[in-house]
């Protein structure tokens, strides 16, 4: 039997007077209550009445285990660009709320919580210069990350039209420009379109494609056309605008699942299982920080061992 099931509710079978076969219950994953926690959305729940988090300031979410990291880990889902949206779905307790529908700030915000409850806040990274392209080393701590609970500025006449879009006016062509935050949808458009040029062997175009994406209107022109023109035609200017932060994606290697880590993974599995006597099914659903606890205890109690029988067996000599 298990060595776990005392830990995880398994079943003792019951005496009679009639001899029987002792029962297993087999483990229940939906037994098994994952610790949630619950996220700051940056936006406040500004979305339409509609949406699920309408008003809602909050959202609730699982904490991160090997099931989220095998999706993360999926070929498939990452050449697609659907890894981070399906490891999101599968967090959110709210089934109602999709991560394609998310405002980018708010799955942002999603994406650190969910990489600090499974892999700690220190994240070490290298960013390059968006000036000169220097590449720098750089050690964040993700809890002590600012978020911008409010996008308008008086600096640069920023107003809310809607839940959504906005209106500036741009420090250098003093045009007045209404735009629109991005979504998980758009997120995704942008992926496609950077993949696209990519196997095309295309200029990269990343800032500017947003900036297409995100513009709906200048003077009250929306043309497509023209907003394409103005985009390209101010690019330098843009640039010295988004330049003044430094920018990076959340992309899979902010969880630090390389393939090494994927090894590192099925490794830990067989140790619980062959050692631990934990069901695979047990192993995959707890959360990453308790998992990798669980090991680092299985290999101290191992070495504590080892000593003490080095101990015993120079007694003996």
């Amino acid at each position: 039997m298990s060595r776990n099931k005392d830990r995880l509710g398994g079943h003792t079978p019951q005496h009679t007077d009639t001899p029987q076969q002792p029962v297993e219950k087999a483990f229940d994953p939906l037994s098994f209550v994952a610790p949630t926690e619950f996220v700051d959305l940056p936006s406040k729940g500004n979305y339409p009445e509609a949406h699920p988090l309408h008003g809602q300031e909050v959202i609730e979410m699982r904490f991160m285990t090997a099931k989220e990291e095998d999706i993360l880990s999926s070929q498939t889902l990452l050449k697609k660009g659907l890894a981070i949206e399906r490891m999101l779905d599968s967090l959110i307790i709210n089934k109602a709320v999709k991560a394609q529908d998310l405002l980018i700030g708010d799955r942002n915000a999603l994406i650190i919580s969910s990489r600090i409850s499974g892999y700690g806040a220190n994240y070490k990274t290298q960013l390059s210069c968006p000036s000169c392209g220097v590449r720098s080393h750089f050690d964040f701590d993700l809890t002590k990350q600012q978020i911008h609970e409010s996008i308008e500025s008086e600096e640069l006449g920023l107003k809310r039209l809607d839940n959504r879009n906005f209106t500036c006016k741009m420090p250098y062509s003093k045009f007045n420009i209404e735009f629109r935050l991005l979504d998980g949808k758009d997120e995704q458009m942008l992926t496609k379109l950077m993949s696209d040029k990519k196997k095309r062997k295309m200029t990269e175009t990343t800032l500017t494609d947003q900036f297409k994406l995100m513009i709906v209107s200048i003077e009250g022109h929306s043309d497509k056309s023209i907003v394409s023109k103005y985009v390209d035609n101010i690019l330098n200017a843009i640039l010295v605008i988004s330049s003044k932060k430094w920018r990076f994606r959340l992309i899979r290697t902010f969880f630090g699942l390389t393939d090494k880590y994927s090894e590192a993974l099925y490794e830990q599995i067989f140790i619980m299982k062959h050692f631990g006597g934990w069901s695979f099914t047990e192993i995959y659903n707890l959360p990453i920080g308790l998992r990798n606890w669980f090991c680092e205890r299985m290999r101290k109690q191992f070495e504590d061992e080892k000593k003490e029988m080095e101990k015993t067996n120079k007694k003996r000599r």
